[in-house]
């Protein structure tokens, strides 16, 4: 299971496509506030959009450890906004990366999830 946390519904059908076609389940969670309730033992992957809540990584990083111990955490945001994809790095996020590479590498992640 992988959980998106991102206000971006276009973007999340991009994604929920691609979770699709690899045989991934993909849960979306618009806030912050939703995104423990979307959390379980079988989330393997957690990926925040940064514009979603921000400066509140460190929460969302510690809510999701909580949740979801287990999970990796994938972080992303513009390559203009330093300060966020610093402070997803310091938060403790496994990955951070600007929202093009991201975007770039989706399908590959999702690929690679699921043959593991």
């Amino acid at each position: 299971m992988i959980v998106f946390l991102s206000p971006e519904m276009m973007f999340a059908t991009r994604l929920m496509s691609a979770a699709t076609a690899t045989g991934a389940k993909l849960a979306i969670a618009l806030t912050a506030a939703d995104l423990p309730a979307k959390l379980s033992s079988e989330t393997r992957l957690v990926i925040i959009d940064l514009a979603a809540a921000p400066g509140a990584i460190d929460n969302i990083v510690a809510a999701t450890r909580s949740g979801a111990p287990q999970a990796k955490i994938l972080a992303y945001g513009p390559h203009v906004d330093i300060a966020s994809l610093q402070a997803a790095t310091v938060a403790g996020c496994d990955v951070v990366m600007s929202r093009g590479e991201f975007n770039n590498s989706y399908a590959t992640i999702f690929r690679e999830l699921v043959a593991s």
